[in-house]
């Protein structure tokens, strides 16, 4: 008998151990099922919100034409009466209201393309041979940044039509050797991150030409940019192959208006204090200006860069973040070409990048 209840009492304590761990693991598994059915709630509100903010972006895009029909300029920092407002909206988070209740928060970042360097337009319209002058500023833009503007060569041995190597370039027999082995694309770039396939340029040089570290790998200190990159892009050439390549030299920044026109610190920040006091309304307010700080209109190094400036821009690309306050972040980014005409607005690229903190 006193077996029979040993045995008894093992097989009890045995069901009550089973059942213990069977109701531990269903309170996991409706734990885990319960965060992550939150978790998609979450990403799902951060997304409306993100797109939200889009929608938000471009009514700003679209009244500061009334505002300035003839120019589009920034001034960065705190609010400032000179500034159109699509410069200062990452400065304006707007919190998420559902019933009174604060749910997360809107922000939206607004960056003009035209205000970079396009490295579509480093190749002419025959598609293999290199254009002069924006080569010429490219290679001084690199010299600036610190770093090797033989570079230049690779970027252009990716984009154009042929594979014939330039002096310090690359073409397909080059990326074939390497492991993975891949092509030379021979087409304009469609996007910014193509960067990182191109011979010559590391995981050092891509942080420098994005601006996110100086040459040296310190973290620089930059206004939040959509498109990733400050200094470059691959719009609007990629999408309009036939648009004139223009330089918007109210949205330029420092270090690419000084590789334009080869000026010296002093010469910049006049050029960027001027601007931020009154914005250039016109080619002729700006080439006025550079007359001003002393550079000679009749150089033909000059002449030649005047001949892709501007005052005005038609591309932007959009930021918009949805944050809730559980962590959850989503942001929607997108570029949009802006017609001054009818202030209408056409989709030309489109990323969604989820963050779950």
């Amino acid at each position: 008998m006193k077996d029979e209840r040993g045995q008894a009492l093992i097989i009890v304590l045995l069901i009550v151990a089973i059942l213990v761990a069977v109701v531990v693991e269903f309170a996991y598994t409706t734990r885990v099922n319960i965060d992550i059915t939150m978790r998609m709630r979450d990403s799902i509100q951060a997304k409306r919100i993100a797109v939200a903010a889009l929608e938000i972006e471009k009514g700003l895009l679209a009244a500061d034409l009334s505002i300035s029909p003839n120019a589009d300029y920034a001034v960065t920092g705190e609010l400032n009466k000179n500034a159109q407002l699509w410069s200062q909206i990452a400065n304006f988070p707007l919190p998420v209201m559902i019933k009174d209740k604060s749910i997360g928060i809107m922000r939206g970042l607004i960056s003009d393309e035209s205000g970079k360097f396009d490295l579509n337009a480093l190749i002419g319209s025959d598609t293999i041979t290199a254009n002069q002058t924006l080569d010429g500023i490219c290679r001084r833009l690199f010299e600036e940044l610190k770093l090797d503007p033989n570079t230049v060569d690779a970027i252009e041995d990716w984009i154009d039509s042929d594979e014939l190597p330039r002096p310090y370039g690359a073409e397909s027999e080059y990326y074939e050797s390497l492991d993975p082995a891949y092509r030379a694309k021979d087409a304009p770039m469609d996007s910014i991150t193509e960067l990182k396939m191109i011979k010559g340029i590391d995981e050092k040089t891509f942080n420098v030409l994005m601006g996110k570290t100086d040459v040296n790998g310190k973290p620089l200190l930059q206004p939040a940019d959509a498109m990733d990159s400050p200094l470059f892009t691959v719009f609007p050439k990629y999408y309009d192959p036939n648009s004139p390549f223009r330089i918007n030299v109210n949205t330029a920044s420092p270090v690419l208006l000084a590789a334009m026109y080869s000026l010296d610190n002093s010469q910049v920040q006049d050029i960027i204090s001027t601007r931020e006091q009154t914005p250039f309304l016109s080619i002729g307010d700006f080439t006025n200006e550079l007359t001003k700080i002393g550079v000679d209109l009749n150089n033909p190094q000059v002449q030649a860069v005047n001949g892709y400036i501007d005052v005005k821009s038609n591309y932007f690309s959009v930021d918009g973040i949805g944050i809730i306050e559980d962590g959850v972040t989503y942001i929607v980014r997108a570029v949009y070409y802006r017609n001054r005409q009818t202030r209408t607005f056409t989709l030309l690229y489109w990323r969604e990048e989820p963050f779950n903190n």
